[in-house]
């Protein structure tokens, strides 16, 4: 599973953000579609749970890709540094926390889990709709002046 999950979604992530959709969008249609596939765990219950976790996890390693792709191009470096250092830092105290945070839900039920997970992805699709801009058909030192102007 973890085969298929990790290193199939990278090829899949370089596909999907340079087709038609652009970056942007791309990323909002991975994180929107892992929620998507979040929902049916919480009610189905034992019904294709490993299939769905398994497809929840390839989009989100395909979204993992194409927001290093879309931060490297939309921001300078000061920014991009500062922005990729602060996300390493809290996804590394949440790789700590997020274990007993699973552990208290699972006293409640397993499936608050997933209905957390889903709110929280499916926020965050609707969040990248709303950059400001994407760098569909438009080079680098078009990005550059966006910024100045």
């Amino acid at each position: 599973m973890p085969i298929f999950t990790e290193y199939s979604s990278l090829p899949f992530a370089a596909w999907l953000q340079d087709t038609r959709l652009g970056r942007k969008y791309a990323l909002a249609f991975c994180y929107l579609l892992a929620a998507a596939f979040t929902l049916p765990i919480i009610f189905l219950k034992q019904h294709g749970f490993i299939v769905l976790i398994g497809l929840v996890k390839f989009m989100m390693t395909a979204s993992f890709w194409m927001s290093y792709t879309l931060t490297s191009e939309v921001y300078d470096s000061k920014n991009r540094v500062n922005g990729l250092g602060c996300g390493s830092t809290i996804s590394r105290v949440a790789g700590i926390l997020l274990p007993i945070v699973c552990n208290w839900f699972q006293k409640f039920s397993i499936w608050r889990v997933y209905a957390v997970l889903a709110a929280v992805v499916l926020f965050a699709g609707f969040c990248h709709i709303f950059l400001p801009y994407d760098t569909k058909d438009r080079k680098l030192d078009q990005l550059e002046e966006l910024d100045e102007g």
